[in-house]
């Protein structure tokens, strides 16, 4: 099943930042949330023991749906491993987001994701293979 989300009045080059920030992490929460759920009826192994690597998305997608295609970017990998921590682990984490400005000249920002733990910042997309002028920037 696919579900979207129309969200028009967010992620354009007039939207405030702290709107963009706090939609962000509504979709993420609901991403990690659903990620959960799956974990509750099927087994699924730890992100970086998956065999998944990086590779640029529009989906967000759920653990399920990320082993299928075996790769995906940070949206959708950050979810899953926030849920490693949270569900596997038993350790805090929560997403965080670095903004950049497109290099279209659009004037709109894109954004990245990293998960944060007791252990500082970490980035599963550069360590599943986002090239190092990407993850240079954020």
């Amino acid at each position: 099943m696919i579900i979207s989300f129309g969200l028009p009045q967010v992620f354009r080059p007039s939207t405030d930042t702290a709107e963009n920030a706090d939609s962000l992490a509504a979709l993420l929460e609901a991403l990690i949330a659903q990620n959960r759920v799956f974990r509750k009826y099927h087994s699924a192994p730890l992100l970086y023991e998956s065999g998944v690597v990086y590779g640029r998305t529009t989906e967000w997608e759920n653990i399920a749906a990320v082993r299928i295609r075996g790769y995906a970017d940070c949206k959708s990998l950050s979810a899953w491993l926030i849920s490693d921590y949270r569900d596997i682990k038993k350790e805090p984490a929560k997403a965080v987001f670095r903004w950049l400005p497109r290099q279209d000249g659009s004037g709109a920002k894109d954004f990245h994701i990293l998960v944060l733990t007791r252990n500082g910042y970490e980035c599963p997309s550069k360590r599943l293979g986002m090239n190092a002028f990407n993850a240079s920037v954020f």
